[in-house]
């Protein structure tokens, strides 16, 4: 799938590089298209005026290039019309190809995310061991009258631990936002204590 997304990203770039090339070549024609049209107009006066004076000789060459003129329009304007077309179509692809790379990449990150998952539970199950260690170390130290070497180690997150709401994802239970602090059960006592004693 990694590998359809990046022929996606590399047909969208190319998609898109075309669109701005076309793109620039349909506003030169655009440009040039307007600037014959101009050109028409002095032409078509030459044109009138050779006509009325009689000179009729000339005209042949006149009527050539103002009829070359108007060939050019048209070729000019055909060619407009064909880039507004093929511009479309590309604005078509483009929006189809960049649906599929969104597509694409949210199944990837709908993957990535499920392991993401898995991974922050696990080192959840990890903190909250040492959350209830900690405050089991707490109740012992403030047994024997050492709570300050527990408020020394830990500063001022000392008063944050008891209240720390951390939760699992994929088994999430609102219920833990609305029980009281966290607490170190027996067995978090013991053993802590004994760890302590044994160093």
């Amino acid at each position: 799938m990694r590998k359809k997304l990046k022929g996606l990203l590399q047909e969208i770039d190319q998609i898109q590089g075309i669109i701005e090339s076309e793109g620039q070549r349909l506003k030169e024609t655009e440009s040039r298209v307007g600037g014959l049209k101009k050109s028409l107009d002095p032409l078509f006066e030459d044109l009138k005026k050779k006509l009325v004076e009689g000179q009729e000789r000339n005209i042949r060459s006149m009527e050539e290039a103002f009829d070359q003129r108007k060939g050019e329009i048209e070729r000019d304007e055909t060619l407009i019309i064909a880039l507004h077309e093929r511009l479309e179509n590309l604005n078509h692809r483009l929006a189809e190809a960049k649906t599929e790379r969104d597509r694409t990449f949210n199944a990837l990150a709908e993957d990535w995310l499920r392991k993401e998952v898995k991974t922050f539970d696990h080192y959840l199950d990890g903190l909250n061991r040492a959350t209830k260690r900690l405050l089991a170390a707490f109740y012992h130290l403030r047994e024997s009258g050492g709570a300050s070497v527990y408020t020394n180690i830990l500063g001022d997150a000392f008063t944050y631990i008891p209240g720390l709401k951390v939760f699992s994802i994929s088994n999430f239970d609102s219920a833990i936002f609305r029980t009281d602090a966290v607490r170190a059960d027996g067995d978090d006592l013991k053993n802590v204590y004994r760890e302590i004693l044994e160093g």
